[in-house]
Parts: C-alpha cells; sequence; structure tokens
C-alpha cells in the first residue's frame, strides 16, 4: 500500500482510461467529505466519545486526499508539462501521503493494543502516551515531505508527472516510502490479529479496572485489517508491474471504506437519525453477579456499552433492583397491630369505628341552639311529622351542641 509510486513509465497519461481519474478523484474526495461529516458529528454530538488516534485518523485521511489532488486543483493533469514549483509540491504531497495515512492507522490500533492486550497504568503519563501516538504519523509524513523536497531539489531532472501526479523519480525515495508503509500496515494486521484472537478467547467479559472489547467492535477492526492487508498486496503488484493502476485505485477507497466502517456504529447512526434509539437493553448476567430476574438494565445505547478504548465511554455502574412493594392492605394491618399493642396507647383505648347502625348507639332526637340561646326557625319534615327519625341527630358524647330543654 505505497500509492504504486515505484519506478514506472512517466508521461503516460493520455493512455489512462477515460473512467480512471474521474473514479480516482470521486473516491477521494467523497470519502474526504464524508470524513469531514463523522468528525464534526462525533465532535458535536455530546453522548459521542472517540479516543484522539481514531480522530487522528480520520484528520489524517481528510487531509490526504487534498494532497493527492493538487494537480487537479491546479489545472495540470494533461497538457503541457507543469512548472517545476507546482509539479515538486504534487510529488512531495504525494510521498507524504504514504507514511502519514500509514502509520495514523497504526497509531490507533497500538493504542487499542496497549488498552486491552496489555493493560497498564500509566497514571498521569497515559496522556503523554496518546500525544505521541497522535504525533507520530504528522511528524513522519512531514519529515518525509522535507526529505522530498531536499531530494527535488537537488536532482531537478528527476522531477516529473506520472499518471495521477507528481514524482521524483528517484529509487531511493520511491522505495523508502514503500518500505514505510508496508511495515506500519504489516504490524497493523498482526497488532488486529492479537486484539481479536485475545478478545475471542474471554468474549464481552468485564472485569474491575479493565476494558474489553465488544464483539462488534472486533468485527470492524477485523474488517479494517483485512482491507489493509489487500491494499498491502496490491503495493505488492506494483513491484512487478510498474504501470499498474490498482495500488492508486485501492488507495482512492481507504476514506470511503474509513467511513463506512467506524460510522456505521449504532450511536453514530442514532445521532443521524437514521436508526431509532435503544429504549430497553436485557440484562445480561455475567460471572459473579446476582441474580435478578426482573431487573432491568438502564436504558442506554449499545455502543455506550462497548469498549471504551474508540468509544471513550466510562463502565456503566450496575443498576439495583427497585425497591419492593408492600400493599396498602399489609400497611394498614401492620400500623394497626402496631398501634393497638404500643405502650402509648393501650387497647381499651383504641378507637372504635362503628361499622353499622346496630353497633352504634341508641341516638336522640334533639333541637339545636346556639350559646347565646338563640334558636333557628325550624323547618317542617314530613320524616318528623310522620314519626320517622329526624335526619339531624346528636350524638351524646358531642360537647358541641346543648339540648334543648
Amino acid at each position: 500500500m505505497h500509492l504504486g509510486l515505484l519506478m514506472r513509465d512517466v508521461d503516460d497519461s493520455d493512455t489512462l482510461p477515460p473512467f480512471v481519474r474521474p473514479l480516482y478523484f470521486t473516491f477521494l474526495l467523497l470519502g474526504a467529505a464524508l470524513l469531514v461529516v463523522l468528525v464534526i458529528t462525533l465532535a458535536l454530538v455530546r453522548p459521542l466519545h472517540r479516543t484522539a488516534t481514531l480522530l487522528n485518523l480520520c484528520l489524517a485521511w481528510i487531509v490526504l486526499p487534498l494532497m493527492m489532488s493538487f494537480l487537479l486543483f491546479s489545472g495540470d493533469m494533461s497538457g503541457n508539462e507543469p512548472s517545476f514549483n507546482v509539479c515538486l509540491t504534487s510529488a512531495s504531497f504525494a510521498l507524504a501521503a504514504a507514511p502519514l495515512g500509514g502509520f495514523a492507522a497504526f497509531s490507533m490500533i497500538m493504542q487499542i493494543f496497549l488498552l486491552v492486550v496489555h493493560p497498564i497504568q500509566m497514571g498521569n503519563n497515559e496522556q503523554w502516551v496518546t500525544l505521541v501516538l497522535v504525533a507520530l504519523p504528522w511528524i513522519v509524513g512531514i519529515t518525509y515531505l522535507l526529505a522530498t523536497v531536499g531530494m527535488g531539489l537537488a536532482h531537478r531532472d528527476l522531477v516529473m508527472r506520472s499518471k495521477l501526479y507528481c514524482i521524483v523519480n528517484d529509487e531511493r525515495i520511491l522505495a523508502t516510502s514503500s518500505g514505510l508503509i508496508l511495515i506500519a500496515m504489516i504490524l497493523s494486521v498482526l497488532l488486529i490479529a492479537t486484539i481479536v484472537f485475545k478478545v475471542w478467547r474471554s468474549p464481552l467479559r468485564k472485569t474491575r479496572g479493565c476494558t474489553m472489547l465488544d464483539r462488534l467492535l472486533c468485527v470492524r477492526l477485523l474488517v479494517f485489517g483485512l482491507y489493509v492487508l489487500f491494499a498491502i498486496i496490491a503495493g505488492i503488484v506494483s513491484f512487478w508491474n510498474y504501470t499498474s493502476l490498482v495500488p492508486d485505485m485501492v488507495i482512492s477507497t481507504i476514506p470511503l471504506a474509513i467511513f463506512c466502517i467506524f460510522a456505521s456504529q449504532r450511536d453514530v447512526l442514532t445521532a443521524w437519525r437514521l436508526r431509532s434509539p435503544t429504549h430497553a437493553t436485557p440484562h445480561r448476567t455475567h460471572p459473579g453477579d446476582s441474580a435478578h430476574p426482573h431487573q432491568t438494565a438502564q436504558t442506554t445505547p449499545r455502543s455506550s456499552r462497548t469498549m471504551s478504548v474508540l468509544e471513550g465511554d466510562a463502565p456503566m455502574p450496575r443498576t439495583q433492583p427497585p425497591p419492593t412493594l408492600v400493599s396498602e392492605e399489609k400497611e394498614l394491618v401492620s400500623s394497626e397491630s402496631t398501634l393497638a399493642s404500643s405502650s402509648v396507647v393501650s387497647p381499651e383505648e383504641t378507637l372504635k369505628v362503628p361499622i353499622s347502625k346496630e353497633e352504634t348507639e341508641p341516638e336522640t332526637e334533639l333541637d339545636v341552639v346556639d350559646d347565646l340561646g338563640y334558636e333557628p326557625p325550624r323547618r317542617r319534615d314530613p320524616d318528623v311529622e310522620q314519626g320517622r327519625r329526624p335526619s339531624f341527630t346528636r350524638r351524646p358524647d358531642d360537647d358541641r351542641f346543648v339540648p334543648r330543654l
């Protein structure tokens, strides 16, 4: 995977099939635009958390298509030879793109490897490790860019236009670029294989202080590694066939591949309204957990329960079972028995609520007067006239009223 930048025939741009250039630049620029949307989404949507190395990978493959399309933007893709400065700039960008993109992927995979396969307690040094992994691709890319500029200035006759960009037609420069990217990609494939093997042996098991990969994330990394391996094979083909366009076409699809692999996660699709949020997830019991058959897990997206390496989420706290509810009847019986057995209120002093008319005491028919002796006018009651009990009666223990003598 080295951009097909080995010794090739130059000045053969007129022999290209007519669909090659539109397809090549469409893949590059469309992938870069989609990665811009992904990075903006990850940066602005608060629930989405990703590590710096993944964002750095996306940023690198946003810059790379612009670097590799320099001749397209300058208008020197065909026709007369571009000026020396334009061609040297295009060659420097094209040669530096290979190490930059390869080591950006290597840095992300290395961080996953350190956190998953060999977890260590780095303390305050964790920020420095992340900073080194983020800066490594840019240091390698800028160093190689400056080396290419120096080689082009020293050998002006070696700077020429190739099929899709300019190159410095020197075997040492091209071989060094190819060697760096091959080393980075081979190491990346080995690390991915180790991560997948480690996680597949203990799937979805979490221990305190240790974060593990989700199987779906392992599949994403495996697909990414296989795609990188395919790019390496395509790069090796260019060693034997200098006129092959396969490496360049493979490179042009890498931004799209990165977008499809890492933008298809559930929380990203939910943020784009392309997938409905998960309202409930079943509770999974793990070894050592107490079983709660009626316990339900907290409503969260599935991606928030996957590995915190790429998503940066803290482990979810284990939900507690809801408190047991006591029925109202039991509470009433318990309160009555407690009140009756209390030393403050004896059973004899407990108020007895009448249930039926038979349990009530005989009622006395009374006339109501106030404290000043004023008697309100009495209204004729047909029940009283017929010898029935009046509707207003009085209990003997009611001291608010006095009987009329």
